[in-house]
């Protein structure tokens, strides 16, 4: 059936056009554009009054004689957070959803209204990563990099390569997009946008990266026969290229970087810590005499600042190998709160060279961390700062740091809950039909994009079971060896999950045989949810992340910049009410018109 009668009949069947609070519906998608296939859906974006709760979104998916329609069901202010967040973290995703729809309804102007204003924001150019946020992110890759570099070789965890490699394209290629101002595009849709103009047209895309850079990509992501070697090589020269006007040196570098966290400090005065013991933590005579030089030629402990240093990682527990760098934290007091580095050096210790990675942090940073981590997941805070070694300490600021970690880490982690779950569902959901269009057109790009959803769903398995997320290159050693598992302070899944999970990364060539083993595993993923034909799931506001998003935005990118009033909304830890919502969407427009703050 064509879409339209499709939507027709859906909106008919719903009533959305009798309802006085409906201010439109827009279509868009690739059946707008007449590229879809069989498994593609109908997209239909259902905008609301603002009414008693505009930040809550729905996602759902409907069935109307045989066509799957997937829609979103948004107040208008939602809609407005949204396109401000794409504009500021480099999406143009509300372009081609709002901007470029076609109207299939509207009450009294409001959806020309609303593609009009989003229209006139995307005429500027999207906000380009700083050198400094770039530097940041190389130092991440270059580190995923250097892993790769020893799967490379013959040993335990070779295995691993293949996964690694695809994701780190991954990276490099988001990364490029970031650096240049170049909209982020999703990996699948890449496939096709990059070499199709119809494609570009319906993603409202009129930028794309260079000829040699897209050459370069895709003889990465498909070079059957070559040897793990000569595609690292490949990969080398592709991370040679995509960061060829920055200047970063790997291996001594200084990158000032903006904080990830929001919310406000606990203050540990305040809370119970009694009982809460500290272990102490010996380090190995090597690891100390390289950091006591690192101390020293940085004049750390003449800083009237510093409060004094922990030292963590594979250096403090014994795991290291010969070349492994030593991990620290800094920590200063909170005299400069926007002061963090992230920072590589290299000293001379017993006649050798040893590699420094070090960040330097106000205390009141790592509290965020600590606080952030535990609700989103994680547990880097515990393993660095709970269980880390503390040296020079200044007071007792640093002891008081390291139990308040131990505290909060306490209690088991919290997991999705079964909104959130649902949510993540549909999207793996997404992908797996995405994949399997991939299989279904013998692609060369099926076995890349296999790589990134067999990693969406470790992760997301990660989340909805509340065990802390691990780093992708450190996962074959963490999932298979138990005493460095325990150094590190990680959990697993269940041993079924890990050895599918193992089984999965190895697979290649048999393009179906791999699907269907990913859709098998995917059932252990999702642990037996089903969302069914038809669903409606509550989906968060974007609000918290525009605001991060605003954050984030040195002083001259942002149209809109920071202020008091919205920075105290970043301690909301849940959803925000309707009278916040108001207050930032009328400084969001007065800010515009350079007006004063209203108060919150």
């Amino acid at each position: 059936m064509e879409p339209y009668e499709v939507i027709r009949k859906f909106v008919e069947a719903e009533q959305y056009t009798q309802d006085e609070h409906v201010l439109g519906i827009l279509f868009y998608g690739s059946s707008k554009y007449g590229l879809n296939n069989a498994n593609s859906d109908i997209d239909l974006l259902i905008i609301y009054e603002d009414g008693d709760n505009p930040n809550r979104v729905i996602r759902g998916n409907a069935v109307v004689d045989d066509a799957r329609i997937e829609y979103f069901k948004k107040a208008i202010r939602e809609v407005h957070i949204g396109v401000e967040t794409d504009f500021l973290t480099q999406s143009n995703a509300s372009l081609s959803i709002v901007g470029k729809a076609d109207i299939i309804y509207e009450k009294d102007h409001a959806m020309h209204d609303l593609q009009e204003y989003v229209l006139r924001k995307f005429k500027n150019k999207l906000p380009p990563m700083t050198d400094d946020k770039a530097r940041e992110e190389l130092a991440t890759i270059y580190n995923r990099l250097e892993r790769l570099k020893k799967y490379a070789e013959p040993g335990e965890y070779s295995y691993y390569f293949e996964h690694l490699y695809h994701l780190i394209i991954e990276r490099l290629r988001r990364f490029y997009h970031a650096h240049k101002g170049i909209p982020r595009i999703e990996t699948y849709k890449g496939f096709k946008l990059y070499q199709d103009k119809k494609y570009q047209d319906m993603f409202a895309i009129d930028q794309l990266p260079e000829p040699e850079f897209l050459q370069m990509y895709f003889e990465l992501i498909h070079n059957p026969g070559k040897t793990k070697q000569e595609k690292r090589n490949q990969l080398m020269e592709f991370y040679q290229y995509a960061k060829r006007e920055v200047a970063f040196d790997e291996a001594n570098h200084r990158v000032p970087i903006k904080s990830r966290y929001y919310g406000s400090a606990p203050k540990p005065e305040e809370i119970n810590l009694e009982g809460i013991e500290i272990e102490p933590v010996p380090i190995p005579e090597a690891t100390l005499r390289a950091v006591e030089t690192f101390a020293e030629e940085m004049n750390y402990r003449e800083n009237e600042h510093f409060l004094g240093i922990v030292v963590y990682g594979s250096s403090l527990t014994g795991f290291n190998s010969e070349g492994s760098d030593i991990d620290l934290h800094v920590i200063m007091d909170n005299s400069n709160p926007n002061h963090i580095v992230r920072g590589k050096k290299l000293v001379t210790s017993n006649g050798r060279e040893v590699e420094i990675e070090y960040f330097e942090k106000p205390i009141a940073e790592e509290y965020l961390m600590a606080d952030y981590e535990f609700l989103h997941q994680d547990n880097a805070a515990l393993s660095i700062l709970g269980k880390g070694a503390v040296i020079y300490p200044k007071d007792g600021s640093l002891a008081q740091l390291q139990k308040y970690v131990l505290h909060r880490f306490q209690e088991d982690l919290p997991p999705l809950s079964k909104e959130e779950i649902r949510e993540q569902i549909s999207i793996m959901d997404n992908k797996i039909q995405k994949l399997e269009n991939l299989q279904k057109e013998d692609s060369p790009y099926f076995l890349h994009f296999y790589h990134i959803v067999l990693e969406k769903m470790r992760e997301t398995h990660h989340k909805m079971i509340g065990i802390s997320q691990v780093a992708t290159d450190k996962v074959p050693r963490i999932y298979t060896d138990a005493a460095y598992r325990k150094s590190v302070w990680k959990e697993t899944p269940s041993q079924e999950f890990v050895a599918e999970y193992l089984r999965l990364v190895t697979l290649e060539n048999d393009k179906e045989q791999m699907l269907e083993a990913i859709k098998d595993f995917y059932e252990k993923v999702k642990l037996g949810i089903e969302l069914g034909q038809e669903y409606r799931i509550p989906v968060e506001s974007e609000l918290k992340y525009l605001l991060l998003s605003l954050k984030n935005q040195e002083p001259m990118q942002s149209e809109v910049p920071l202020t008091s009033g919205m920075l105290a909304l970043l301690d909301k830890k849940t959803g925000v009410t309707t009278q916040e919502i108001t207050a930032v969407m009328q400084l969001l427009e007065q800010l515009k018109q350079k007006q004063v703050e209203p108060e919150l």
